[in-house]
């Protein structure tokens, strides 16, 4: 790397500030089709859900009064209660009865529609950024670690799925039922709701300090905790490096300070709920005491009766848990929509490509021959930063061998990645069969390439998913290919032969097997172009030698690029290029390149002999 060229680091991930603001709120809670036609059944259910019981209480308190006085006896609640007695035994306990389960079926329908509402969602949600993933420019994998993409779908996703909906349904029971009790209050007892005030002052007060304070702290553990997986994910995949080279300390360390970091945004958020908790019952506590002195007075002085007065004192005390919860329903609802900002956030990621804006595609059997021109073609890997190929200007024939030879660093891979349209471009173009590479759609773009890289990687699954991905092939196809390969044999031996699986890495497989489903999964391809990034590079002769014979006969007609850090492997190419601190002399015959390698000692290390 020239030392004029920035180095590309991850990119910091983007933390909010302030209020969720209310159009994650709405995009949360619109996600699903139809969404004002649930909402509004929701809030039905939700209506008489807190309805219910507290008509129950206030019927269950004007059966048991018994007024001594004329005001008292004028009271609405007397003659409900008045007109409850007179009524048969069984008709009153069927009444109340009746209430019971309706309101026990009620809740029960309308927890199960806002957890089916929400959930589908969430659900929604997810889909939409996995579409978002699947379309966004390859190098945003690059400037973003894999543990922060992991938590997007895990505890994000995880927090749509179980926290917000609970939190939701407790936020709307909560609030009615405050609403019901204001209501029960302001009709049975209105002096109190003079008390009500300063309450309420006080209690709003206590969110405006709460919560802003608990959603930042929530911003910031979502923050501290990306890292940990980060490190996690980093350390599990390269652990056998870090051993031989006793590293096992300093991981260790890095991994202990931020497991500390994330610990002190994790505990302080118990802190806060601990002094939320101790003021909302003092809140609580006055409005209680003011029921209750309201009750003893009115009841002396027989303006309502005994049972209206234990139903006003059971109610301030239900508010007591209602207050506290709702404001931590709040607090964490708040909290837990950091989740749903970020997963929106992931949602509207700049795409690679705009189909809109492309003109009319090629034919199907495009490319017909696989020619390929660089026409003072250069890129970077991001906007602004410095060239890493300067002005490639060449022009491969179809059909022919084309060794790539370089240093370490002078910009081999980044052609491959040049083709498959994974840079960013500067100024020139590449054309395949004098067709613009940038006029294709990328699916279309890569699926002209066959690939077979340096280290295999296969995915989990099994060898037929491994080597036809998108099930498009028959059986004696797969063999076909397995056979060129030299790898039938191996497989045929196999109790599954085709279904065996295969463990995430192909971890179930040694190196060799592994770039020879490679190689078999390129013949497959049936792809014009075969691109081979040091194939041979990690494999024994006997798999050097088979991977030679497959190219020979799979790949006899077709464009084949190398990228070779070995004479032998580019020596029977027809043209090789060799590139120099991403510039090149153009295409040139094998000897001609090979003697001109000979002549640069800071190449002598590069291309080994043999």
């Amino acid at each position: 790397m020239s030392q004029d060229q920035p180095q590309v680091f991850a990119e910091k991930e983007n933390q909010g500030f302030g209020h969720i603001s209310g159009q994650v709120y709405r995009r949360y809670l619109t996600a699903n089709n139809h969404a004002k036609v649930w909402l509004t059944v929701i809030t039905i259910f939700l209506f008489f859900q807190t309805f219910l019981p507290s008509a129950f209480r206030w019927l269950i308190g004007a059966l048991l009064d018994e007024c001594q006085t004329l005001a008292c006896e004028e009271r609405t609640g007397y003659q409900l209660g008045l007109w409850l007695r007179n009524m048969a035994q069984m008709d009153a306990v069927l009444l109340l009865t009746v209430i019971v389960f309706a309101g026990m079926g009620i809740t029960g329908m309308s927890w199960f529609l806002e957890r089916l509402y929400l959930n589908l969602g969430a659900m929604r949600l997810h889909r939409r950024m996995v579409r978002s993933f699947q379309q966004v420019s390859v190098n945003f994998f690059d400037r973003n670690p894999s543990g922060r993409l992991i938590r997007r779908f895990s505890s994000d996703y995880s927090a749509l799925l179980n926290e917000i909906p609970e939190q939701v349904s407790s936020i709307a029971s909560c609030v009615l039922a405050l609403v019901w009790a204001v209501i029960m209050v302001a009709f049975e007892a209105p002096p109190v709701l003079v008390v009500c005030i300063p309450c309420a002052l006080f209690y709003f007060r206590l969110q405006a300090l709460y919560r802003p304070a608990s959603r930042e702290t929530q911003r910031l553990s979502k923050v501290l905790e990306s890292p940990i997986w980060s490190l996690y994910s980093e350390t599990i995949n390269g652990f056998q490096i870090v051993r031989a080279f006793d590293r096992n300390r300093v991981f260790s360390q890095r991994l202990n300070k931020l497991f500390t970091n994330y610990g002190k945004a994790f505990f302080l958020r118990g802190r806060m709920t601990r002094w939320l908790t101790l003021r909302l019952k003092l809140v609580a506590e006055v409005f209680s005491f003011a029921c209750t002195m309201y009750g003893i007075y009115a009841v002396s002085q027989g303006i309502i009766g005994v049972g209206t007065a234990g139903f006003l004192m059971s109610l301030a005390i239900g508010l007591d848990g209602t207050m506290q919860w709702l404001t931590r329903a709040f607090a964490e609802l708040e909290t837990s929509m950091v989740s749903a900002e970020r997963i929106l956030e992931y949602q509207d990621l700049e795409k690679e490509e705009d189909l809109s804006l492309l003109p009319a595609q090629p034919e199907l059997s495009y490319p017909a021959h696989g020619g390929i021109t660089f026409e003072n073609f250069s890129m970077s890997y991001q906007k602004g930063s410095a060239a890493i190929l300067k002005g490639l200007n060449f022009r491969i024939p179809p059909g022919k061998k084309v060794g790539i030879m370089g240093r370490t660093g002078a910009g081999k891979s980044s052609l491959f990645q040049s083709l498959f349209r994974m840079v960013h471009v500067i100024e020139g173009d590449i054309k395949i069969d004098s067709i613009s590479i940038n006029s294709l759609p990328v699916e279309r773009l890569r699926s002209i390439f066959g690939i077979v890289p340096q280290e295999p990687h296969l995915f989990s699954g099994t060898i037929r998913s491994n080597l036809d991905r998108q099930q498009a092939h028959a059986d004696a196809d797969i063999w076909e290919a397995l056979r060129v390969a030299g790898l039938h044999e191996f497989i045929e031996n196999m109790e599954q032969q085709l279904d065996t699986p295969v463990l995430d890495r192909g971890e179930n497989l040694s190196v060799g097997q592994r770039q020879l489903l490679c190689m078999a999964r390129a013949i497959l391809s049936d792809a014009k172009v075969i691109l081979m990034d040091e194939a041979t590079a990690n494999v024994d002769g006997e798999t050097d030698q088979l991977i030679h014979k497959a190219m020979d006969i799979a790949f006899a007609n077709k464009t084949i690029l190398i990228i070779a850090h070995r004479v032998s492997t580019i020596e029977d190419c027809d043209f090789i290029i060799p590139i120099d601190d991403g510039s090149t002399q153009g295409i040139l015959p094998p000897k001609e390149a090979i003697a001109m390698a000979q002549t640069k000692p800071e190449w002598s290390g590069e291309l080994n002999p043999n």
